[in-house]
Formats: structure tokens, C-alpha cells, sequence
């Protein structure tokens, strides 16, 4: 364990090259708590961050649950986001970021826009609105602010599936343990 501040878990050690460092840290749920953590981040020196989390299908298109969105885009419907971008409606990954996920994940993962809300069981016509594929709490926070600072950001997102059709817990800890694997190698020096 790295540290517990925030009462927040966060795990440090060697990349598996032995070629630089890896963080994987705990950002709580939404946006205030993610944009406190990544913020602390970037002062001690983080350069790029890949977010793991989760987020309810919106539509059809969007993977099953289980599968895996990589977010190339987020519409800043959250307070936190809202105040980082001034009113700007759509904040952006990293196309490197995008293009070293799509191809790490090739089939196994979708490309598509991810609604971020504050509310956690956001209706999914909400993000009809917004042609958004799925919803959640934090991407664009974590876009609008790493964008602000210049540095490269991306959300990997497991479809949980939401209220109608939930994952399954061992389910939803493998789909996880999939896109940490893909982002420890997009952080790979």
C-alpha cells in the first residue's frame, strides 16, 4: 500500500518492464472526489492517468455488461465538470491514449461518448440527449481537468449493466481485471 490519504487505497511499485513507476489509486465515487485525488496526483508528478471504473449502458450500441467502453469523449453534465470547463459541453481523451486502447483491446471493447452526471442511477434518456452511450459519475471531471493541466487522461469503463440487468460480481472483477491490464500497458514507458 502507497498510502491511505483521503481514505483513499493507493498501490506503487515498478511497472512490469522495471522501466518506470505505476499508481493505481482509488478516486472514491464522482467527480468532487475524483478531481481532489487527480489533483493531489499531478502536484506529486503523475504525467498521465488511465481511469478503470464503471458505467450503466444507455443504448444499444454501447457493450454488453461486462464488456468494455473506452471513452473517447465525455459531456460534462456534473457540477465538477461544469465548473472545470467554463461551459464547454463535450471534453476529450487523449487520442493516444484512444488509439493505444483500441488497439490493446482490439474486439473486446467498444468506442463511444460516456454521460457524466452526478446522480448515480441517471435515466438513460438523459443521455438520448446528449448521444452518449453510457453514463457516469466522474470521466469528464477527470478530461476537463487533465486537459486544463495537459496531461493525457482515459477512461476504460466496464458496463455494469445498471438496474434492469446487473453484472454479476465475479463477472464485473474479471472485466476489471481486463482493462487494468490494458491500462498498466498503456502506461508503460
Amino acid at each position: 500500500m502507497f498510502n491511505h490519504h483521503r481514505g483513499l487505497w493507493g498501490y506503487s511499485g515498478p511497472t512490469a518492464s522495471g522501466n518506470g513507476d505505476l499508481l493505481i489509486q482509488g478516486t472514491g465515487m464522482g467527480g468532487p472526489s475524483l478531481a481532489a485525488v487527480v489533483t493531489d496526483l499531478i502536484e506529486l508528478g503523475v504525467k498521465s492517468f488511465v481511469r478503470v471504473g464503471t458505467a450503466a449502458a444507455a443504448t444499444s450500441s454501447c457493450p454488453a455488461p461486462g464488456g468494455i467502453l473506452i471513452a473517447r469523449d465525455a459531456v460534462a453534465s456534473d457540477g465538477t465538470s461544469r465548473s472545470l470547463t467554463a461551459g464547454v459541453h463535450v471534453v476529450a481523451a487523449d487520442p493516444g491514449l484512444v488509439a493505444s486502447a483500441v488497439a490493446d483491446l482490439s474486439d473486446s471493447a467498444a468506442l463511444g461518448r460516456v454521460l457524466s452526471c452526478d446522480l448515480p442511477q441517471t435515466p438513460p434518456s438523459w443521455a438520448d440527449e446528449h448521444a452518449s452511450d453510457a453514463i457516469d459519475m466522474s470521466t469528464a471531471a477527470l478530461y476537463a481537468l487533465c486537459e486544463s493541466e495537459g496531461i493525457p487522461a482515459v477512461s476504460l469503463l466496464v458496463i455494469t449493466g445498471g438496474e434492469t440487468n446487473p453484472l454479476a460480481e465475479n463477472d464485473l472483477n474479471e472485466a476489471v481485471c481486463v482493462a487494468g491490464s490494458t491500462a498498466t500497458r498503456l502506461l508503460q514507458p
